[in-house]
């Protein structure tokens, strides 16, 4: 009877220290700071962060750029963006024409953060009635084609090829 009770109190012990490894090690990441969401905002939408709040587990951030003012909802361990929507739209907006680009190096960036690979190729291109970059990536299992708004940065599509 004591052997059988020795090996369940190491067997509780065990389960108990994996356990607690386990929760330990779940929540590694530390969360995004305020200047960190900050920053990832600035480089994907351009303009200046007018307002951010924070809960525990979302940033709510106001950007004001040319466009208009954009309320939009960041997840804090991620860096995702969850949600953006139009607050104000600016009525004085530049001509397409007339707007500068955000290059390739850039494009290439934002591609690379929504697929992780190596760059084989971008070209600009019309895209929905406006200029976009294709973005060609070569990943380890497969090829992705990923088109990045021109003006502002903004993912309009991806797709992965066989």
């Amino acid at each position: 009877m004591r052997k059988w009770m020795i090996i369940l109190a190491a067997a509780v012990f065990i389960f108990g220290v994996g356990f607690g490894v386990q929760r330990l090690t779940a929540n590694d990441k530390t969360p995004i700071n305020e200047k960190e969401a900050a920053e990832m905002v600035r480089s994907l939408y351009g303009g200046d962060v007018t307002k951010m709040k924070q809960n525990d587990q979302q940033f709510l951030i106001e950007v004001q750029n040319q466009f208009g003012t954009y309320g939009l909802e960041m997840d804090r361990h991620t860096g995702d963006i969850q949600s953006l929507h139009l607050i104000q739209k600016n009525h004085k907006q530049i001509k397409e024409e007339q707007r500068e680009k955000i290059g390739k190096e850039k494009a290439a960036e934002i591609a690379l953060s929504k697929v992780k690979g190596e760059v084989e190729d971008i070209e600009l291109e019309s895209y929905d009635g406006s200029h976009a970059y294709k973005v060609e990536i070569e990943t380890e299992e497969q090829d992705a084609i990923v088109f990045v708004q021109a003006y502002t940065g903004e993912i309009l599509s991806f797709t992965f090829e066989d």
